[in-house]
């Protein structure tokens, strides 16, 4: 016998979800949120057996309807297999940086709610994001895009200055130079592994980072507030401490949404980054999806709605709720590898919830071998925290319990 949820399941056109690699963002959070809401889920990857390896775990909370393999980097064949196979699709949607553009023009093109998809692309591209910022007159910074070393050789860029990938992901191969040798060294090293991608010199801007969260309808952008973040010291940029901010009407913060919604972003989820400077913020990197590191999982903590849900909600063209809000004391803190190696010695993960809610999870695996890129993918453990609002008056604050814990908590690369 059918239960409820069979039923509503049946009944309901499914939820298209294009992914890349295998994520936690979608397995755990938008999946299971599109299921709960009675919806049936196909997943388009380019990854299919990955995918389909991952999902014959049988400890997983939510499971897809369908793992379509596909092209999803290119619209015309995600297009093309919808209509092949006769899809009816409720919304379409993608949580990867990389699958933006594409996501918007399929979902434009079955008429579904979709984010601008030249918006998408320049939130990508970093030369393009940085051309547009100049024409629409948004504070930004010197930049210079770079295809090979004849390009290199005629250039005089501002020292310091920061060269990082055109369309790159997670810090990877982004480095402060310091000298014109620091950065041909750089510029050769990178060509010879990736040869003919395009990298993009900007001047290093000195000051404090945040982010802006922001979700919209299309015609209501919200801010809910960011993250106060701590960066490693040069020459690279790893994020080690994120603290969230409720406060949207800081002066920095309104300036920050202001120049966020003249970028164009008007629809979704979106996670832009900016340096405050002594002139005000400047952004620096506009990422066209909601936040990731595990932060997303925080804000569902201290979020009075379903984050994950939510977001599904605006691309099935429902309209925002204006009383949404996220308020609270909460952090995310990385453990990262120094070298590279294998991991020998790691604590016991573990999720405590007094006197306040304390979560140790790790991302890479006891013994695994370690390379390190000198960027977020060199993080072994996070730990994500939220301050208990309940909490008694001789309970300690969350940053003198979360001392007490990490004092206690060590890491091994050898």
């Amino acid at each position: 016998m059918e239960n409820q949820t069979t039923k509503k399941i049946v009944n309901k056109a499914p939820i298209i979800i294009l992914a890349h690699v295998v994520n936690k963002t979608v397995t755990d959070g938008f999946l299971p949120a599109a299921i709960a809401m009675g919806y049936p889920v196909y997943i388009f990857t380019d990854q299919a057996i990955t995918h389909q390896g991952y999902f014959s775990e049988s400890n997983l909370s939510a499971y897809p309807t369908e793992i379509i393999a596909c092209d999803v980097f290119n619209a015309q064949a995600i297009i093309e297999i919808i209509l092949q196979q006769g899809i009816n699709a409720a919304a379409i949607f993608s949580n990867s940086d990389h699958l933006q553009t594409a996501c918007a023009q399929t979902a434009s093109f079955f008429n579904l709610p979709a984010k601008n998809w030249q918006t998408c692309y320049r939130a990508k591209n970093k030369y393009a994001m940085r051309q547009f910022l100049q024409q629409q007159n948004i504070p930004s910074t010197w930049f210079c895009a770079l295809h090979n070393h004849d390009e290199l050789e005629q250039l005089t860029p501002p020292f310091p200055c920061v060269v990082k990938p055109q369309q790159g992901v997670a810090s990877m191969d982004v480095k402060l130079c310091e000298t014109s040798q620091q950065l041909e060294s750089f510029c050769t090293n990178f060509w010879h592994n990736l040869p003919g991608q395009a990298l993009i010199i900007e001047e290093f801007i000195q000051g404090d980072v945040f982010t802006l969260e922001t979700l919209g309808d299309g015609e209501t952008l919200i801010a809910l507030g960011g993250f106060d973040v701590a960066i490693s010291p040069p020459p690279y940029f790893i994020e080690s401490n994120a603290r969230w901010v409720d406060n949207i009407n800081s002066e920095h913060r309104t300036a920050a949404f202001e120049q966020i919604k003249a970028f164009g972003i008007h629809f979704g989820s979106c996670h832009s980054e900016f340096i405050l400077t002594k002139q005000g913020p400047r952004l620096i990197e506009v990422n066209y999806r909601t936040i990731g590191g595990s932060k997303e999982f925080l804000l569902n903590k201290l979020a009075n709605f379903d984050w994950f849900s939510q977001i599904l909600k605006l691309h099935l063209g429902e309209k925002i709720d204006k009383n949404i809000t996220i308020t609270g004391e909460g952090l995310a803190h990385y453990f990262t590898a120094e070298q590279s190696g294998n991991l020998i010695k790691q604590p016991q993960a573990f999720e405590h919830h007094q006197p306040h809610y304390i979560k140790l999870e790790h991302l890479k695996m006891f013994g695994e071998e370690i390379k390190q890129s000198h960027s977020d993918r060199d993080r072994l453990s996070i730990l994500i925290a939220y301050a208990n609002p309940e909490k008694q008056e001789n309970t300690l604050s969350l940053d003198e319990t979360l001392k007490r814990i990490t004092d206690e908590l060590v890491w091994e690369v050898a």
